[in-house]
């Protein structure tokens, strides 16, 4: 680092030296800050108003699109429409057909979208076909085979919510010419068994759209435009044509809640202003595009004004405006970025703050000081990591051997009941949960995934107690299914349900496992088995670890690392709690953060 300083470079000194040309100076820089500052309050007011155009017709657009995938919906879990789709052709009667027809159109027409579904079929692969359609065209006793035989049927039928890819050719026209539609496609659920059992299939005309951009203002020169799943169209005419703005180069992306702007080129390659207003349907975006004279603001009044003072000050001001930069400015900015680095975590070391002066003496400081917290927090850091790996590492391997030797004296329980029939179903299971445990160093995976290990588990504790254990689950909400977990959260419990709640008590055991979101974060997961039960002491016992608790009771060090691999991993906030009454149940609830998993 530089060390040196000569006392006569004073701030005072150069401070002096240049209060003659401040006041011209400062003329300059109000001028122009008026101008910006103008320019600046015209860009927001066009900005402001525009995005209120926008929204207002994605709104609108999205009210219209939001009734008919309610409509999509209720096709889907309505009792009769279930009952008719489960059906084949030949159980179905006239009466059966015409009151799920005439339901199902009560549904459509008292919907405010009914007037933009052209279609809507509801079949099934064995050939039962509902149909309603509200255009000219033609119905065919074929048309449910060929509403499967789109395309896109797949990704959408296969989707878990909702989808949206885009206009798509209709299918039922021959005509190539014939306006797009918007496809939606949805399994129909069976009344009993939530298994799929049919399709419904509604194609929605574009006026659904072009009925609100129709009315939308537009000045001479902008553009309209809507995108939808990823694909961008432009309105012209009563018309949506699809065009690629992806290739023009943007520039200026500021993105800010459900807005979007960012420069770039218009379809005749000019330069416009892009405002995009994010619509709350997935995928869909309505947006403008705004010529640069939208923005332009009148400066006969500060053009000549500015030649004025810049003639008759030139010289001076630009001699003083360089010493003030160079002096005082340039070295104050310096430190003022360098500053605001180190409070966004930047600490690495900058010459160019240090100078002959007194501000080249702060700069040195400032040096010195981001030196020395740059090695505190590589020490802290370097610390903090060795010690959760090694706490992860300690915890898991006492949870890994403990549930080893039970699933082996299970397959050994196996061999000698049932003489050795069974044990290749056990030991595959064993091999898949083996094979995650050993496999990567990953500890956190999805709520899917956990289940399917803790499948593998009861697979093998179902062969050992035969008929005599019953595992039901009951999950809230398909979203819950991606949430995060740590691996072999659940197991222990299990582990812990079965042999020191259900064997000892002797009856038939059934274990509850319920999966549900509350306070919208979290997740709370309770395993209830109708065991002995445990009393409160030994309930504390448990959750504290307590090592003079009898382990062929209940195996508390499996809970208490559990619950520790949660507070370490999640907060404080998450863990375990028991409840319980003795020889009735017991019921362990687990809470964890809503956080889905990065595929």
């Amino acid at each position: 680092m530089k060390n040196t300083n000569i006392p006569y470079k004073t701030i005072m000194f150069r401070v002096t030296s240049i209060m003659i040309g401040l006041t011209a100076v400062i003329t300059i820089l109000i001028l122009y800050g008026c101008l910006y500052t103008f320019k600046h309050i015209l860009n927001e007011k066009i900005t402001s108003t525009t995005t209120s155009n926008l929204k207002i017709v994605s709104k609108n657009i999205e009210n219209r699109i939001d009734e008919v995938v309610q409509l999509a919906k209720w096709c889907s879990i309505n009792n009769q429409v279930s009952s008719y789709v489960s059906s084949t052709s030949s159980n179905i009667n006239s009466s059966i057909s015409l009151n799920t027809y005439y339901r199902v159109k009560e549904e459509l027409n008292n919907s405010r979208s009914s007037r933009y579904v052209d279609r809507l079929i509801i079949s099934n692969p064995e050939g039962v076909l509902l149909q309603i359609i509200t255009d000219t065209s033609a119905g065919s006793l074929t048309d449910g085979k060929v509403s499967k035989e789109v395309p896109y049927f797949d990704e959408l039928f296969n989707e878990v919510g909702f989808k949206w890819i885009g206009l798509k050719e209709d299918a039922f026209k021959k005509d190539v010419s014939a306006d797009k539609i918007i496809p939606i496609i949805r399994p129909i659920y069976s009344y009993y068994d939530n298994s799929s059992v049919g399709w419904v299939y509604i194609s929605i005309n574009t006026e659904i759209i072009t009925d609100f951009l129709d009315s939308y203002n537009l000045n001479k020169g902008d553009e309209i435009f809507i995108s939808i799943g990823g694909k961008v169209y432009k309105y012209i005419e009563n018309k949506l044509i699809l065009v690629d703005l992806d290739k023009y180069e943007k520039a200026d992306v500021v993105e800010n809640n459900n807005i979007i702007t960012y420069k770039s080129k218009d379809s005749s390659n000019k330069d416009v202003n892009y405002i995009w207003y994010k619509s709350d349907l997935d995928g869909w975006a309505v947006g403008q595009a705004l010529k640069k004279s939208n923005f332009s603001i009148q400066k006969s009044l500060f053009i000549p004004l500015s030649i004025l003072i810049i003639v008759l000050l030139f010289s001076l001001a630009g001699i003083l405006t360089y010493i003030l930069n160079e002096m005082i400015s340039k070295p104050v900015r310096k430190i003022n970025n360098k500053v605001a680095r180190i409070s966004m975590g930047d600490f690495s070391i900058d010459d160019s703050i240090e100078r002959q002066d007194e501000i080249g003496t702060i700069g040195r400081g400032i040096n010195i000081l981001s030196e020395k917290i740059t090695d505190l927090i590589s020490s802290k850091v370097e610390y903090e990591k060795q010690k959760k790996d090694l706490e992860f590492k300690m915890l898991q391997s006492q949870i890994n051997p403990h549930f080893l030797y039970n699933t082996l004296n299970s397959i050994k329980w196996m061999a000698t009941i049932q003489n050795v029939t069974g044990i290749p179903e056990m030991t595959s299971a064993l091999a898949k949960l083996l094979k995650n445990i050993s496999k990567g160093t990953d500890q956190i995976i999805s709520i899917e995934e956990e289940i399917n290990l803790l499948n593998e588990y009861i697979t093998i504790q179902k062969y050992r107690y035969g008929g005599a254990l019953k595992v039901i689950y009951n999950v809230e909400d398909e979203k819950i299914y991606l949430s995060k977990i740590i691996k072999f959260t659940l197991q222990p419990m299990v582990e812990n349900a079965i042999f020191h709640g259900i064997e000892p008590k002797g009856n038939e055991g059934v274990i509850k496992i319920s999966f549900g979101l509350f306070e919208e974060d979290k997740v709370k997961i309770e395993i209830k088995d109708n065991g002995i039960g445990i009393s409160d002491d030994k309930i504390k016992k448990i959750l504290s670890g307590d090592n003079s608790l009898d382990k062929k009771s209940f195996n508390n060090i499996g809970i208490k690392n559990v619950n520790d691999r949660i507070k370490l991993t999640f907060g404080n906030e998450y863990g375990i709690k028991i409840a319980s009454v003795l020889n009735e149940y017991t019921s362990i609830i687990i809470v964890i953060p809503y956080d889905k998993v990065k595929k």
